[in-house]
């Protein structure tokens, strides 16, 4: 691991169990925490716990699944890349970096737009009345700033020097949730007008049509999605092995699962039926005697920041999947190495993928001026590629 100040946080020997478990959280916990309350009422109490526990239990199947595979293809591969090629050949290389960077690309679309909106709704409550005529309360001001505040952090080549992030953004998920409950529980000019659970309310078994119910299940599935950075997370730890990582994913996913029904329940107890797709939306418009409560200015500080430190973990797998892409087409370094790698311990697989190597460049001895190494000429065994 190259030597960095940010690696102090995690040591020179890679993330522990509960740093694991923080990088997990912060792949994860965007936002989707905001926009769950809402698939909460859309289904009902009920049916939206059962979704989430059901969409914990697939994403650890998912997570196994990956996991089993790497241990049977050749050379136990660690990446995304490693595998699609070890099983479909140097396309998959292409596939997979389109389908990281096209998935990255589009969330960070929306996470820059959620920030920008709730950011410049926060600023016009505190300095222009709620009202958003000023330059300085629009979008696309503090989209500006966050894209030059996040240009520095977003270009560190490991995912463990993103590690520090993981605390602030875990820090700013228990603000949140505290200063929600607070609001909803000590707040007399609140709790007055909160909608409460009452068993009378439609929150419990509601019928708001088949498509509002799709809609739900989707964002409840989709919150739980990380997959994109197992292998850089899995890279990333102390001990490397399928049984330390089972234990750092199923603690990561249990605090998330803990987390995202709390805000749920939280949420829907404080606005009832009239939970916004964005519940930051009733946070932001909650007012009392005309004016926001202070509560709200920061839980939406709260969320700005927990967005920020979120949206580099996902940036890292588009990042990484279009470089590779680039990498591939210049230099072919992936499907080079790993030709290389089998085709000195297995024919077989010289045989069956031989049309997807080029002859592989020639390369110097160091201490001979004219004998050549020529990765195209076989070696003996897999001891001498060691």
């Amino acid at each position: 691991m190259r030597h960095s100040y940010m690696v102090s946080f995690v040591g020179e020997h890679g993330l522990t169990t509960f740093t694991g478990i923080l990088a997990i959280l912060s792949t994860i916990i965007g936002g989707g925490i905001v926009s769950l309350p809402y698939a909460f009422v859309s289904v009902g109490l009920p049916l939206g716990i059962f979704l989430n526990i059901f969409g914990v239990l697939i994403t650890i199947f998912s997570i196994d699944l990956y996991l089993a595979a790497k241990e049977i293809i050749p050379d136990k591969p660690e990446s995304y890349y490693e595998m699609g090629y070890m099983v479909q050949g140097r396309n998959s290389i292409f596939s997979v970096g389109f389908i990281q960077f096209i998935n990255a690309f589009f969330l960070c679309i929306l996470y820059f737009i959620v920030f920008g909106d709730t950011t410049a709704q926060l600023m016009a409550n505190l300095f222009n009345d709620g009202k958003q005529d000023q330059f300085w309360t629009e979008r696309y001001f503090y989209d500006l700033i966050l894209g030059a505040c996040m240009l520095p952090v977003v270009l560190k080549k490991e995912l463990a020097e993103l590690e520090w992030l993981s605390w602030v953004l875990f820090a700013s998920i228990g603000i949140f949730v505290i200063l929600n409950l607070w609001q909803l529980l000590f707040d007399k000019n609140f709790s007055s007008q909160a909608a409460g659970l009452h068993k009378d309310e439609d929150i419990w078994l509601p019928n708001h049509g088949f498509g509002r119910t799709l809609n739900a299940v989707s964002v409840v599935m989709v919150a739980y999605s990380y997959q994109c950075n197992l292998f850089p997370i899995y890279t990333s730890l102390r001990e490397k092995t399928n049984e330390q990582y089972m234990k750092v994913n199923n603690y990561g996913l249990l605090l998330t699962l803990f987390i995202y029904i709390t805000v749920a329940i939280i949420s829907v107890a404080m606005f009832g039926v009239d939970v916004a797709s964005v519940v930051l939306e009733n946070i932001g418009q909650a007012r009392h005697n005309g004016k926001a409560f202070w509560e709200g200015y920061i839980t939406q500080l709260a969320f700005v920041i927990l967005l920020a430190c979120h949206i580099p973990f996902i940036f890292f797998a588009g990042k990484e999947g279009l470089l590779i892409i680039v990498d591939e087409i210049d230099r072919r370094s992936i499907s080079n190495a790993l030709f290389h790698k089998l085709y000195a311990t297995n024919e077989y697989f010289e045989k069956e993928h031989k049309e997807d190597m080029p002859p592989a460049p020639e390369l110097p001895i160091p201490g001979g001026d004219e004998k050549i190494m020529d990765f195209d000429d076989k070696p003996k065994d897999a001891e001498q590629v060691r």
